[in-house]
């Protein structure tokens, strides 16, 4: 429902795709594959901490304060690149319980940007998938499957909200990958009348006792 509620949104604003319909869960062999690469070069870890601990030594940053606790490295960050690679494989293959063990990006623990603060690619979640049903009890997150599958898919431009703009892991995690030769530009969105483009638009309306007006066409374009 979520994904035919993004098509027929699209087709109101007057796009029509023909057969140019893509989707992430097409690239996750060759996502899995890129995210063995990065092993490789050492740019990446199996984590087993518990989200909470992860959060907690992640430090903080406030730019506007100017106040910035830089994180401190997971106890797991510098296991070897063949224990890495094992245990990755692993996780597909279904040896660990979801929410035990994360593939993490390493970059730096201290980056003013808190987001660039060895950020995770991916994780387990036995979820069937729409589409690919139970054949992964990984996936990709947004940060790392998003620049690849653009980049397959040569895209040049992408419709994103601003806070990808600190969102730079093409640079951080990606450097040095081949088949990142597509050039791409993120771009700032356009808000239209009538339309909520985010979750936080989507609560506004009940927690502030709004209503919802009754116009044509898609209420959130980007629900």
């Amino acid at each position: 429902a979520y994904v035919e509620a993004i098509k027929r949104d699209i087709q109101w604003l007057g796009f029509e795709w023909a057969d140019r319909e893509f989707y992430a869960s097409d690239y996750y062999e060759y996502l899995y594959n890129l995210a063995i690469v990065i092993i490789k070069k050492g740019k990446a870890y199996v984590d087993d901490l518990p989200e909470e601990e992860m959060s907690r030594l992640r430090g903080t940053s406030d730019p506007d304060k100017h106040e910035t606790l830089p994180g401190q490295n997971s106890p797991f960050r510098d296991r070897s690149i063949e224990e890495n690679l094992d245990l990755f494989a692993k996780m597909r293959a279904g040896a660990f319980p979801d929410g035990t063990k994360t593939l993490r990006a390493k970059i730096n623990m201290a980056d003013p940007n808190l987001l660039m603060r060895d950020p995770v690619m991916y994780r387990i979640r036995r979820e069937a998938h729409y589409r690919t049903g139970d054949t992964w009890c990984i996936y990709p997150m947004y940060d790392f499957a998003h620049p690849l599958s653009d980049a397959k898919e040569k895209i040049t431009h992408s419709l994103c909200s601003l806070e990808s703009y600190f969102r730079n892991v093409k640079e951080k995690i990606l450097s040095g990958l081949s088949q990142l030769s597509a050039w791409n530009q993120d771009q700032d969105r356009i808000p239209t009348e009538y339309s909520g483009y985010s979750q936080r638009d989507r609560q506004n309306f009940p927690h502030k006792n709004k209503t919802i007006p009754k116009k044509s066409g898609p209420l959130y374009a980007t629900p």
